[in-house]
């Protein structure tokens, strides 16, 4: 009746159980206040989380494999707020502002705090049916008690935690995110869900993806592209061969959503260093790594780019080229409108800004 949606749950339901175990356990360690802090472990899995916990789900979610390092979590709000302010310089330079109002902006960075990723879509892996679940961030509310279980040294190591490198949690994660929890709805007749489930969870206890912003992305195209995008002039041979070559015509640009993984979901993962991935709307690409560098190809287009409602001048002509032979560019871009009209309704129910780069969608071309 419940479809993979009773999987999700049991999920859920198998989680708090260990959370409930472990904080037992721990809070049973402390000598003073004994039978007081162990009658509240029930009350541990909206309540509480911290470093000791992070470190036991580390360890558990490695099982036999060797760890060297450990990755960095990527839903950080420094790093989010790295990807705003590059996205911001390419809508700066594009309207061509005053120069010294440029570089005033682009000293300043933005100041993100845990709402940002209100509206944002999630995928979540469950290890019961080895699966992602795809759902939407719908609320927050800082709640946890961080510092409770902020020392490690509190806890007696194991035997087993000698395999691994004891981890500096102040920097594989962000504090602020890994306080707040979050309202997760994944949506009935998705994925085989029948019925809708709703959970709230800290991000850092779960393998999970969080999307970003939204953006224009070149990509690596197998067909053979040729045509000067950055002049309005063209050659008479162009001219006699415009229709011929429109037809075969393969945009570089897709629209691809930023994403950023959870502590557990970067452990198996290399680390991508200053590289962020991008996940694709419509059937030609999934995800793609993207670098967020100034350098510039060589006719002086961006790889990254908002995906605003105003384009410039070089990214217009490769779409009005594409409408007519790339039917997977207008496929992503009617998804990637969805996925932001839905951001946009979540923020607007729970009173939070629309966007920080752009307020509107690119509107399609007749």
């Amino acid at each position: 009746v419940e479809g993979t949606s009773r999987y999700l749950l049991e999920y859920f339901e198998k989680f708090q159980a260990m959370k409930k175990n472990f904080y037992a356990e721990y809070l049973g360690g402390f000598k003073k206040n004994n039978e007081e802090r162990r009658s509240r472990a029930d009350e541990s899995v909206d309540s509480r989380t911290g470093q000791s916990f992070l470190w036991h789900l580390m360890k558990d979610n490695c099982g036999d494999r060797e760890i060297m390092s450990w990755n960095t979590s990527e839903i950080q709000l420094g790093v989010m707020s790295n990807v705003l302010a590059y996205l911001s310089k390419e809508v700066q330079q594009q309207r061509k502002e005053d120069h010294m109002r440029r570089e005033k902006r682009q000293k300043s960075k933005y100041k993100l705090d845990p709402s940002y990723l209100v509206g944002m879509p999630i995928r979540l892996f469950n290890p019961i049916e080895n699966f992602y679940h795809s759902g939407r961030i719908i609320d927050y509310k800082l709640n946890a008690p961080y510092e409770v279980d902020r020392l490690l040294s509190e806890t007696k190591p194991s035997a087993s935690d000698a395999s691994f490198p004891e981890p500096d949690m102040n920097t594989l994660v962000d504090e602020k995110i890994a306080r707040t929890i979050f309202l997760v709805r994944f949506r009935h007749g998705c994925e085989g869900r029948k019925t809708s489930v709703h959970q709230w969870i800290y991000l850092e206890e779960h393998a999970v993806t969080v999307g970003g912003e939204i953006c224009w992305a070149k990509i690596q195209s197998d067909c053979d592209n040729t045509g000067d995008y950055g002049s309005e002039e063209k050659t008479e041979s162009s001219d006699r061969n415009s229709d011929v070559e429109d037809k075969r015509f393969k945009s570089p640009y897709r629209p691809v959503q930023i994403s950023f993984r959870s502590l557990l979901e970067m452990l198996p993962v290399e680390e991508l260093k200053s590289a962020v991935l991008g996940m694709g709307f419509g059937r030609h690409i999934t995800h793609i790594r993207l670098t967020l560098d100034r350098n510039l190809n060589e006719m002086g287009q961006s790889s990254l780019y908002p995906f605003t409602a105003s384009n410039p001048s070089w990214m217009d002509q490769i779409l009005n080229r594409a409408r007519l032979s790339d039917e997977d560019v207008a496929l992503g871009v009617a998804m990637a409108c969805m996925a932001r009209e839905e951001e946009r309704r979540v923020r607007s129910w729970c009173n939070l800004s629309i966007s920080y780069v752009s307020t509107q969608s690119p509107s399609p071309k007749k």
